[in-house]
């Protein structure tokens, strides 16, 4: 029986290669637990629908498998309790409009598949939560199947996914795409624990590779990107390494999105508003024009204009200002002088507000 498990998990490890579980790669991702200390306790990706669509997504092991700790196939699953504490894992879906959709929970057993989604998607963002409670470490996978020009699995900005790391031969598990209109992206890699138990490098978009700083126990090195392209991040555990593995954590941090409504004086205009949606990328549209105002101008910095009411903004964030201004027409003054049946041009002057208006000799002003 043993034999016929790790012939299975073999298995599933050659369709995860095949298969490249979207964007989110071909590695299992680890979800540190509440006890461990970390900043962050938990993993959120973002399956983004752009047209409505069939698919199927799937997750590989969301409990805590016992057995699966230096197995000859490894996932990643570790506890450091003694296995007398309490261990438990929260997936939840949330469609675009933040519903949840699903809330299931796991606890100790085997490694198993759980169908998640298994039907048509109307096009959004929908954010998947994963938590881990208790003394360890979960890993899991998930499996995407659909058209990739449609549907995607990414792990959403803001949320740090992590990995095992294990043995000196260099592996990649992080990868990320620079857009050439969107703001410069800055990564972070996480809880390296020194140059003695992991090395880092980057994979530029021309091939070539550098060495990155290892992040402490608990700290961070922080890599900004400019040029777009692809870039992936390696690491291996050198030979001065005492650690069987070592959970390395990376993260994508998101950047501010700032909106602004003036008038040409870039006074804010009140009553003005926008809205914005997506978790991965952004979109901002001007929502509400006030009542006597009208939109005129849109300047964008690090965003694609979809409509001069529509921004589109990466994870680095942007700028987006919408300029207002009061709606104008043309009044046409005409003065007379009456007398009998005659009308006589008559340059007069003529108050409209606050504004003085001079009639011509024609008694006439626009």
């Amino acid at each position: 029986m043993m034999a016929l498990r790790r012939f299975w998990i073999a298995a599933f490890f050659a369709v995860l290669s095949a298969m490249a579980i979207g964007q989110v790669g071909n590695h299992p991702l680890v979800v540190p637990g509440s006890e461990l200390g970390w900043e962050s306790a938990r993993l959120e990706l973002v399956l983004r629908v752009t047209e409505r669509t069939p698919l199927k997504l799937s997750v590989f092991s969301p409990g805590f498998d016992p057995s699966d700790y230096r197995s000859p196939n490894e996932l990643g699953d570790e506890r450091y309790d003694g296995g007398k504490g309490e261990l438990k894992a929260l997936l939840e879906i949330f469609d675009a409009a933040g519903v949840v959709r699903l809330r299931k929970t796991w606890g100790v057993e085997p490694h198993h598949w759980y169908k998640l989604i298994d039907g048509v998607l109307s096009p959004g963002d929908y954010r998947i939560t994963t938590k881990f409670f208790g003394n360890g470490k979960n890993a899991l996978a998930f499996k995407l199947e659909g058209d990739p020009a449609k549907v995607t699995l990414q792990v959403a900005p803001g949320s740090m996914q992590t990995y095992n790391v294990h043995g000196p031969k260099w592996v990649y598990p992080f990868a990320l795409e620079k857009r050439a209109w969107t703001a410069p992206l800055v990564v972070g890699i996480y809880d390296g624990d020194g140059p003695e138990e992991l090395e880092a490098r980057v994979r530029r978009p021309d091939g070539v590779e550098a060495s990155l700083p290892t992040p402490p126990n608990g700290g961070w090195v922080r890599y900004e990107i400019d040029e777009p392209g692809s870039y992936r991040f390696g690491f291996r555990q050198p030979k001065t390494a005492k650690q069987f593995t070592n959970t390395v954590g990376f993260e994508v941090f998101l950047g501010e999105v700032v909106v602004e409504i003036v008038d040409g004086s870039e006074n804010p205009v009140e009553g003005a508003e926008y809205k914005m949606s997506g978790y991965y990328d952004r979109t901002v549209r001007l929502a509400k024009i006030p009542e006597g105002w009208t939109h005129v101008a849109t300047a964008v910095s690090y965003g694609k204009k979809l409509a001069e009411d529509r921004i589109l903004f990466g994870p680095g964030g942007g700028r987006v200002r919408f300029v207002l201004r009061p709606q104008t027409g043309t009044v046409l003054l005409q003065g007379a002088a009456v007398c009998a049946a005659e009308r006589i041009p008559a340059p007069l002057v003529v108050k409209l507000g606050d504004r003085r208006v001079e009639l011509d000799a024609q008694g006439e002003a626009q």
